[in-house]
């Protein structure tokens, strides 16, 4: 008989190397991620998440695989919460439907905080009431704190394509304002009594303005058009890559936007005010401008050329620049400033 006189035990003898488990089987965690993500069973991931480490504990599941079902379980909850599904990844308002409610009375102040969804406001006697349309999820709160009416829109938490519109019948006389994203505003009515304060923002989208009376305007947009026809008052407007037009009202004017053209049709400029006009790589083009009483007006530009027909005003021009004055009481005074284009000047 032969002996092994190596030192290590015979083969016979020797250790066996229990078997590995078998790998993690990636059909059912699949099945498990589209039941989570998509079925309102995501919002139980609490309960998932404290079994799986339950069978983590008994030895009944392996560690990496309670742990990727604990991360789908709070990836699936996140997405319901954030009302990510089939039927929602990309609704249309349509689809989410229309409602509408009351507003409260006796109000003097509005306050509107909205997102992706435009905003329409008529002021008028009668009845107030807001429309809404919802999609992705979104929801809005109607509170009335003293006498101010506000209403917010909120996005649910990770949502992808949510947005309000908002359509509202006001009072005549309210104070407002109006924020907004990637959604025009229009604004229409009329003020009473003494000037009241009007400030609308949005972003990639128009802001419109019109039969407001008398107000303190601020008009804030960008990549789109500002106009206001039919206001009276003061006029802060500033844009980017987008036209500002104002006609047929009595203002003192500061506007400025970039790449884009300035237009001031049938203005009265109030007494004993300057006005502000500024584009840059935009024409500036002024129809049928007056003033109660004198009125000054300056230019300059760049690159361009200067089309100025004043009658019964002193009307200089030296290069680039020029002057056209009209002697009166009370005088008040534009100046306009562009490049690379025109500036026109006609009755």
């Amino acid at each position: 008989m032969r002996e092994d006189f190596s030192g290590s035990p015979a083969s016979s003898d020797r250790p066996v190397t229990p078997p590995r488990p078998p790998s993690t089987s990636w059909i059912p965690i699949g099945i498990f991620l589209l039941v989570m993500l998509f079925t309102p069973l995501g919002r139980v991931w609490p309960l998932v998440v404290v079994i799986a480490g339950a069978l983590v504990y008994a030895k009944r599941l392996r560690l990496e695989t309670g742990l990727l079902w604990a991360a789908v379980a709070f990836a699936g909850g996140v997405l319901s919460a954030g009302a990510w599904s089939p039927s929602t990844l990309a609704p249309s308002f349509r689809e989410e439907g229309a409602s509408e409610q009351a507003l409260p009375s006796n109000f003097k102040r509005l306050e509107i905080r909205a997102f992706n969804g435009f905003v329409r406001v008529n002021a008028r006697a009668g009845l107030t009431r807001v429309r809404l349309e919802r999609k992705g999820g979104a929801t809005v709160t109607v509170e009335q704190r003293g006498d101010t009416v506000i209403l917010t829109a909120r996005k649910p938490f990770f949502s992808f394509s949510s947005g309000v519109n908002l359509s509202l019948d006001v009072p005549i006389g309210l104070e407002a304002l109006v924020q907004t994203s990637n959604a025009f505003i229009e604004w229409q009515g009329a003020w009473q009594g003494r000037a009241a304060k009007l400030e609308l923002k949005t972003s990639n989208d128009r802001v419109t303005v019109r039969d407001t009376g008398t107000v303190v305007a601020r008009l804030e947009t960008s990549n789109d058009d500002i106009s206001f026809e039919r206001v009276s008052g003061s006029v802060y407007a500033r844009t980017s890559n987008g036209a500002i037009r104002a006609a047929d009202g009595n203002l003192n004017l500061d506007v400025q936007t970039d790449n884009a053209s300035i237009s001031l049709e049938r203005l009265t400029l109030t007494n004993n005010t300057k006005s502000r006009v500024a584009t840059s790589n935009g024409s500036v083009t002024v129809i049928g401008l007056s003033a109660t009483s004198g009125l000054t007006v300056r230019g300059s530009t760049s690159n361009a050329r200067l089309d100025v027909i004043a009658p019964g005003f002193d009307v200089r021009l030296e290069d680039s620049r020029f002057s056209a004055v009209k002697t009166g009481f009370g005088m008040a005074e534009l100046e306009i400033t562009t490049s690379n284009d025109r500036i026109t000047l006609q009755p």
